[in-house]
């Protein structure tokens, strides 16, 4: 008997261990000034690493290049030249570690807008109704000491497929 409910208490340590963090899935970012989405990301958990590709902008093609990138980074998670990569289905997230369920820190956000790359933290905030009506993801870029969040909202892949810009 002690032997089956040691094998049960194992299975359901790896069960929740190999369950999907809460950060998973996809997310709409949104400009702080206009209030308008900018673009919609899918958060990704790879041998234990976290990675966001950005699956559709708001303003832009599908296939536009990430013109004004570096043609490469270090500790990047793909070769090749990036600047003949689309901004879509490129990790610019990546390297994030986890540190608690719903905490990932000491990884990189690159801007594919201007190039520029910072270090990020992820912290994922559910929705309480009172700080957070909906799940919210802060996504929060470094640069030496200082750093500055930004919230981004729980979306869907359907959401995302079906988005279009006011622009448009």
């Amino acid at each position: 008997m002690k032997h089956i409910i040691a094998v049960i208490v194992l299975l359901t340590a790896v069960a929740a261990f190999a369950a999907a963090d809460t950060c998973e899935g996809y997310w709409k970012s949104i400009d702080d000034d206009s209030g308008e989405i900018t673009a919609f990301w899918q958060i990704y958990v790879k041998n234990n690493t976290l990675y966001g590709e950005i699956v559709r902008i708001a303003d832009k093609s599908d296939d536009t290049l990430a013109e004004n990138v570096e043609s490469s980074y270090s500790n990047f998670p793909i070769s090749g030249d990036l600047r003949k990569r689309t901004v879509i289905n490129t990790p610019w997230i990546y390297g994030l570690s986890r540190r608690s369920e719903g905490r990932w820190r000491r990884g990189h956000i690159i801007d594919p807008e201007d190039g520029r790359r910072y270090g990020c933290e992820i912290i994922f905030h559910p929705a309480d109704g009172k700080d957070y009506r909906v799940d919210t993801l802060e996504m929060r870029g470094k640069i030496l000491f200082f750093s500055r969040s930004q919230y981004w909202e729980r979306s869907s892949l359907g959401e995302a497929q079906s988005y279009v810009h006011s622009g448009s």
